[in-house]
C-alpha cells in the first residue's frame, strides 16, 4: 500500500507564504500544486513565533478556498516563541521530506539535524556560505541515504533551458564571457529581511542564483574571483552589509582556456521600481551571443492604484480558467513539485535516491556555488583575488 507523504516546511516568510507582499509566496502554493500529482497526507509548517504561524494558517485557508486540498495543514508554534520548535515537530511527526526556508546562516544547523533523522531535504539557496559545511551536508546525505537538493529554480526556467541547448549545440561557438545584472528593491534588506540581512549579503543571497545558472549552462569549473563592494545606504540605516557587490569570476573550460563572468548585484533599487527583481544577463561566444532580459517578460500592468508593474507570469502564477479550474504553475512551482515527485518515487516506488541526483541541483553540484560565495566573501574583506577551493 502506498504511503501518503508528510512534508515539513521550516520557515514562514516571504518565499513560503508571501508575507510582506500581495501574493501567496512560492513554497506553499507549490505544495498545493504537488498534491495534484502526489498523495500528501499532511503539511507541517514550523516557524519561530506564533504571529508567523498564525499568518501561515491564514494563508493556507485563503488558498484552500479556491484550490481545495486533500491534505491536513498545521502550523507551529501554537503557544509561544520557540526557536527549536522544528526539532520537536520533526521528532514527533517523522516527516518524509523537509523544505528549509530560513536565513542563510541557519541552513547548516537545521539541515544537518534533519538529515540525521533520515529526512529528505530541499534547501533554499544558498546551500551554505561555507564550503566545509556544504561538504559535510553532502556526506550526511550519503551516510543516511537521503536526497539533498537546493532550490535553484532558474534551472527550470524555459528561457534558460533554451540557452543551455544553444550552448550544448555549439550555436554560440566558443564561450568568451558573460555579464549578469541582478538587483532588488530596498524593502528586501530594510524591512522584509531586516532581522537577518546584516548576516548575509546581496551576492550570497541573490547573486548566487546566476552563479549556479552559469555552472548549470556551461559545466565550467571556477578558478578564482575578485570582488568589490560598497556600503553607504544600508550602513546609514544601521544595517551592516553591502549595498552592492561586483564580482569577476574566472572559469576553466574543458580545453583549458578561460571564460569570464561579471556579476553586478545590489538590493537598494527604488521601492517604486516596476518589479521586485530587475535581472538580465548576456553570454558572448565566438559565433554569437544570447541576451536575456529576465524582468521584461512581455507583460506590463499600469493602473491608478499602483506604479507600473513588469510581471513575470512564468515564475509562480495562479491560473483561473473557470471556477473549477484553478491552479498554480511556473518554474518556481516546478522546482518544488519535481522534488516532491522524486521523494514519492523514492518512498513509494522504492527507487534509489541516487537516481535523482544527476543533472539536478544536488548538494554535490551546489558545493560549486558555495565555494564561490566563500571566496567572494574573503575577497570583499581582503580586497584581493581569491582561489575558489572546492
Amino acid at each position: 500500500m502506498k504511503r501518503r507523504l508528510k512534508i515539513l516546511i521550516i520557515g514562514g516568510g516571504m518565499y513560503v507564504t508571501g508575507k510582506g507582499t500581495d501574493n501567496f509566496g512560492t513554497i506553499l502554493p507549490a505544495l498545493f500544486a504537488s498534491s495534484k500529482y502526489v498523495d500528501i497526507e499532511k503539511i507541517l509548517l514550523c516557524t519561530t513565533n506564533v504571529q508567523s504561524s498564525k499568518f501561515a494558517n491564514q494563508c493556507f485557508k485563503k488558498i484552500n478556498q479556491f484550490h481545495k486540498s486533500n491534505f491536513r495543514f498545521e502550523a507551529f508554534p501554537k503557544i509561544k516563541k520557540n526557536i527549536n520548535e522544528y526539532k520537536y515537530i520533526a521528532l514527533k511527526h517523522k516527516p518524509d521530506a523537509a523544505i528549509v526556508c530560513v536565513p542563510d546562516h541557519l541552513h547548516y544547523k537545521i539541515t544537518s539535524y534533519l538529515i540525521k533523522l533520515k529526512i529528505h531535504c530541499l534547501v533554499v539557496k544558498p546551500l551554505s556560505d561555507k564550503t566545509i559545511h556544504a561538504k559535510k551536508l553532502l556526506e550526511l546525505t550519503e551516510k543516511n541515504k537521503v536526497l539533498g537538493r537546493v532550490e535553484f529554480h532558474k534551472r527550470y526556467d524555459e528561457a534558460n533551458l533554451i540557452i543551455k541547448n544553444k550552448i550544448k549545440n555549439n550555436e554560440l561557438g566558443s564561450l568568451l564571457y558573460a555579464v549578469v545584472e541582478y538587483s532588488q528593491r530596498k524593502i528586501i534588506p530594510t524591512k522584509i529581511f531586516k532581522k537577518w540581512s546584516s548576516k548575509s549579503n546581496v551576492f550570497q543571497y541573490l547573486g548566487v542564483h546566476y552563479v549556479d545558472l552559469i555552472y548549470f549552462l556551461t559545466n565550467f569549473k571556477p578558478l578564482k574571483v575578485f570582488a568589490w563592494g560598497q556600503k553607504e545606504f544600508l550602513k546609514n540605516k544601521n544595517i551592516n552589509t553591502w549595498d552592492s557587490i561586483q564580482v569577476i569570476i574566472e572559469w576553466k573550460k574543458p580545453n583549458g582556456k578561460i571564460f569570464v563572468t561579471n556579476h553586478i548585484t545590489n538590493w537598494i533599487d527604488s521601492n517604486s521600481s516596476s518589479a521586485m527583481s530587475d535581472q538580465k544577463f548576456s553570454i558572448i561566444g565566438t559565433k554569437g551571443k544570447v541576451v536575456s532580459d529576465q524582468k521584461n517578460r512581455g507583460l506590463q500592468i499600469i493602473n491608478d492604484n499602483k506604479n507600473v508593474q513588469d510581471i513575470n507570469p512564468y515564475f509562480s502564477s495562479l491560473n483561473k480558467f473557470s471556477k473549477d479550474q484553478e491552479f498554480f504553475f511556473g518554474y518556481g512551482i516546478k522546482s518544488v513539485t519535481e522534488f516532491i515527485k522524486d521523494i514519492n518515487s523514492i518512498i513509494n516506488y522504492k527507487q534509489n535516491y541516487k537516481n535523482f541526483i544527476i543533472e539536478r541541483s544536488s548538494f554535490k553540484e551546489s558545493i560549486i556555488s558555495t565555494a564561490i560565495i566563500e571566496a567572494v566573501n574573503i575577497s570583499l574583506i581582503t580586497k584581493k583575488s581569491q582561489i575558489v577551493k572546492f
